[in-house]
């Protein structure tokens, strides 16, 4: 009986195995040959794998620089508001502190120049003073012996121990009851030239300007201004209040009333004249205060 099978050949074998092959190697993901380009992009993106890992991080510290140096920016813009705003404030206290020291200066200058007038004033209203008193001593005494003659020669007078009101009155030739008002520039008149012996007078003997005086309660406001506005007062027809209180005030300034007055008082009573000087004085000075 002829064998209806045919033995296959070598090359008919070959095929079936290259087909068995094939169909093998299509169900192994990866199994083609490295030469085919189809099994060469599974590759390569196995390659770009890493880079784009490793481009993320950079990518995100640039981010955060770029942030950082937005902050940087915002904080150095609000220092520099805050330095202008500084320098703008400085400015302005220093044109208020430059306006306010001019200010400073044109005052006391101007206070300066009052001063310097006020000086002027009183030097010309102390010089009229003592011109109208030595015009109303000559008038008073118009055969007094001359400054710088001496008296006709007489009898020497008896040495007394303390001087008395009387006394003090009848050398300076007015009676202290006719007219105190003429009595008491009479006497200043000749305590302001020197022409009164040291010790000649009492605390209460001196002449005070008010009327009575019996200690430093007679010196008030009133009896003060009484005494000196007084109508029958020499020298006080024209002149207003200021004028007159202005000329009293250089009497019995401290420093003045000391030098020109304080020695003629008795050693004992003059530290309580000394008191007595500087109330007027200040009651004087209040006075003008309140007139200006």
């Amino acid at each position: 009986m002829p064998n209806r099978f045919k033995a296959p050949s070598v090359s008919t074998l070959t095929a079936e195995s290259s087909l068995d092959s094939g169909s093998f190697v299509l169900g192994i993901p990866g199994a083609y040959p490295q030469s085919s380009r189809g099994a060469q992009s599974p590759m390569g993106a196995s390659r770009h794998a890493p880079r784009s890992r490793t481009l993320d991080p950079l990518f995100h510290a640039q981010r955060e620089l770029d942030s950082m140096r937005k902050q940087h920016h915002t904080v150095i813009a609000g220092y520099q508001r805050q330095l202008d705003d500084q320098r703008e404030r400085t400015q302005q206290h220093k044109q208020a502190y430059e306006s306010q020291s001019w200010n400073a200066m044109r005052d006391a200058q101007n206070l300066r120049h009052r001063i310097q007038n006020a000086r002027r004033s009183i030097d010309e209203e102390q010089r009229q003073c003592n011109a109208l008193l030595e015009l109303l001593d000559r008038l008073r005494h118009p055969y007094a012996t001359p400054e710088g003659t001496s008296p006709a020669p007489g009898p020497a007078p008896a040495p007394t121990s303390a001087p008395d009101a009387a006394s003090a009155f009848a050398d300076f030739g007015t009676a202290p009851a006719s007219d105190p008002f003429a009595a008491y520039e009479h006497q200043w008149g000749r305590i302001w030239k020197r022409k009164v012996p040291q010790c000649s007078y009492t605390l209460t003997t001196f002449p005070w300007p008010v009327r009575d005086f019996t200690g430093i309660d007679s010196i008030t406001e009133e009896s003060l201004l009484e005494f000196l506005l007084h109508e029958k007062r020499p020298g006080v027809a024209g002149k207003n209040a200021i004028t007159i209180c202005r000329v009293e005030s250089i009497r019995y300034y401290p420093d003045k009333f000391s030098v020109f007055a304080l020695n003629c008082i008795v050693v004992q009573d003059r530290p309580l004249a000394a008191g007595v000087a500087s109330k007027i004085f200040n009651l004087i000075t209040d006075v003008l205060a309140r007139y200006r």
